[in-house]
């Protein structure tokens, strides 16, 4: 049985999750479920509208009823994700949640009878199964198919443990390592160069939203929407040509979805850009001053020598000392040191770090 797309938006869904709960952020679900009623208003759909508070019940019962299996010591961590998944789904896609959870359901018992039957009555593999008895197919009985699956969980477990090891490799184990972080440096190089041929020629600070550079060996280059913004059920993600054509298929994406744009890097793109100005990476319209420098130990954020404190600024106070910053010598002294860099990094990933555990600390009280 092959993949199937019910499964793969549950996982997809999960996966959106588990993100969100890792950054802390404890309103995703609920965000996703006003976006989708604000939706179904606006096209003045009562079903889609009907859809969308079913949602916010059903998220609330799938709480209730954690809490209480918790309460009695009954893990249900995997089964609760599952739900909250299903719920996610329904409002990208406007479903009722009782209709994708009875879909995916329905999928999940296929899934099962199928295996079933493949049990009792054997299987044909194909594949690395069949590829090692040098035959294209290879037909197997239940007790060897449970076998195989057996071992396929043990090889997975170790090669999360041990890393790659090639094939007829004779030597030791620190050896492997070795060799296994060549293979890991080479494929970290090789993205490298990828990710350097994507922006050559490219100004990020003149390019448009929600569009990034890609570079394709068989194809040269090339542009994309960026992953931050979904696209709609019914699309795929694809390269286009020109950033032009990439830029049209995001602002569709972002009126189907109601997504206003960013404003900070939309005003950017209004006024043009500004080479070695940049945003503000928490998006409270604030700038940066960048440059490439040569001065060893020191970062290329620019600061007015002998001020301190922050390095960004707003729009007209980042143009102005752009301005002084190419008027003048262009010494070290202008550049903010690495010390203080890593120091602001610190406290922000602390920051960060103490807002997780705050949220985790919540749940497990409620």
């Amino acid at each position: 049985m092959g993949a199937n797309k019910l499964k793969a938006r549950r996982r997809q869904s999960r996966r959106k999750l588990r993100e969100a709960e890792r950054r802390g952020d404890d309103d995703a679900l609920q965000r996703a479920q006003n976006d989708a009623l604000a939706r179904a208003c606006a096209a003045g759909d009562e079903t889609k509208m009907k859809n969308a508070m079913d949602c916010a019940r059903a998220t609330h019962a799938i709480e209730r009823v954690a809490q209480e299996a918790e309460a009695k010591g009954v893990d249900v961590g995997g089964k609760k994700l599952n739900a909250l998944a299903d719920v996610l789904s329904a409002c990208e896609t406007g479903q009722g949640p009782a209709d994708v959870q009875d879909e995916t359901e329905k999928v999940d018992e296929e899934r099962e009878k199928f295996e079933q039957h493949r049990v009792e009555n054997g299987a044909v593999l194909r594949g690395k199964y069949a590829g090692k008895l040098g035959r294209k197919t290879v037909t197997v009985d239940g007790p060897l198919l449970l076998a195989l699956r057996k071992k396929g969980v043990q090889d997975q477990a170790a090669y999360r443990e041990r890393g790659y090891v090639p094939k007829d490799y004779d030597g030791t184990e620190e050896e492997h390592r070795v060799e296994f972080g060549k293979k890991q440096a080479s494929q970290l190089a090789y993205m490298r160069g990828l990710r350097r041929l994507a922006r050559e020629g490219i100004d990020s600070a003149t390019l448009l939203p929600d569009v990034v550079p890609v570079y394709r060996v068989d194809l040269g280059q090339l542009f994309a929407v960026n992953s931050h913004l979904e696209p709609p059920p019914d699309e795929k993600r694809e390269l286009y040509e020109t950033p032009d054509e990439a830029f049209a298929v995001a602002t569709r994406w972002r009126e189907f979805w109601d997504k206003p744009r960013d404003a900070v890097r939309a005003a950017k793109a209004a006024r043009g850009g500004v080479l070695n100005v940049h945003a503000h990476k928490t998006k409270d319209d604030l700038f940066c001053v960048k440059y490439s420098n040569k001065h060893k130990g020191k970062s290329c954020f620019v600061r007015e020598p002998g001020t301190g404190g922050s390095w960004y600024y707003d729009w007209d106070a980042a143009l102005d000392l752009k301005a002084d910053y190419e008027k003048s010598n262009k010494d070290a002294s202008w550049f903010v040191s690495a010390t203080e860099v890593k120091a602001a990094t610190k406290a922000s990933q602390k920051a960060s770090l103490m807002k997780g555990r705050a949220s985790q600390k919540r749940k497990r009280e409620t």
